[in-house]
């Protein structure tokens, strides 16, 4: 019967020991990622309403007469196919984290039709923003800033890339660094960053303005923190199974040489015929000594 070597149930024991540490760091760097690509998701969803309620208060103005129309701006007709389609894939082992975003700039004046639905959708902003936390600025097709839940109305976000691409018809989601990250940790990493989703905003085959959201993604201290329950039921389960693999490696060793020193022992206080082969040993080791000391017992007893 083939039986494993000693030496390989202790390689493939530090193995193990080697493996857990380092499959624990990647799990974290993957979660961290996904609470990323969460964060992403939530903004492109906001975006897409906030974006949805901008265009149709245009509309209503424009029915209305209460505003004149804008000129039109051609879009390139590859951005309309796209302007759609966008899966959240940001991650923190392939995508660059920017710089911080920089502050907004004076600028140009905001078209009256743009200027107006926007002010119209304020409230909406600072009704929403407590819940869902996110910075949320709606601009015109010419990046003035025309609704804030901040205080940079009127000002030009123009030069900003998120904001460029977006008026171009693009989603755009991008990662930078805050102006004031947190303490760096292992755990709390994700707080030194912002995620930032612009999403532009379309009529036919016209970008009318942009969605800029920005959001600082939950940090694995708080995502642990939140699974504490079930992280512990994970860990007794890690436990038991630490516990079951010390007791099949006692079987397979310890307890095989348990024997036989207790045979040999026997042999030392004078019984004959105390050594016999051990059945199973478990290990080739074990099963090699035991028939030495086996063969050895019996020279002696002849």
């Amino acid at each position: 019967m083939a039986r494993p070597r000693l030496r390989t149930l202790l390689l493939l024991a530090n193995l193990v020991i080697l493996v857990l540490p380092l499959a624990g760091i990647w799990f974290l760097r993957l979660y961290e990622s996904a609470l990323i690509r969460q964060t992403e998701s939530e903004l492109v969803s906001q975006a897409a309403v906030l974006g949805a309620a901008f265009k149709a208060e245009r509309q209503r103005l424009l029915a209305a007469g209460l505003a004149p129309a804008e000129p039109p701006a051609m879009m390139r007709p590859e951005a309309v196919a796209s302007a759609g389609l966008h899966a959240p894939g940001l991650d923190l082992a392939d995508d660059p984290v920017l710089p911080p975003a920089p502050d907004p700039a004076p600028g140009q004046d905001a078209s009256p039709l743009a200027r107006a639905a926007g002010q119209a959708l304020v409230p909406v902003l600072r009704e929403v923003q407590p819940m869902t936390l996110a910075a949320i600025r709606l601009v015109d097709r010419r990046a003035v800033i025309v609704a804030t839940t901040g205080e940079d109305g009127g000002l030009s976000l123009a030069g900003r890339e998120e904001v460029d691409r977006a008026l171009q018809g693009e989603v755009v989601s991008v990662m930078r660094w805050r102006e004031r990250p947190a303490r760096p940790s292992p755990l709390t990493r994700g707080a030194s960053l912002r995620v930032f989703v612009a999403l532009p905003v379309t009529e036919g085959d016209q970008v009318v303005g942009a969605v800029l959201l920005s959001r600082t993604p939950r940090t694995l201290a708080q995502a642990i923190y939140g699974k504490r329950f079930h992280l512990a039921t994970l860990a007794a389960l890690l436990l038991a199974a630490g516990i079951l693999l010390a007791i099949i490696a006692s079987r397979l060793i310890t307890g095989p040489l348990g024997r036989v020193i207790a045979q040999a022992q026997r042999v030392a206080a004078g019984e004959f015929g105390a050594v016999v082969s051990l059945r199973g040993p478990g290990v080739r080791e074990a099963a090699e000594l035991s028939a030495a000391v086996a063969r050895m017992a019996t020279t002696l007893e002849q």
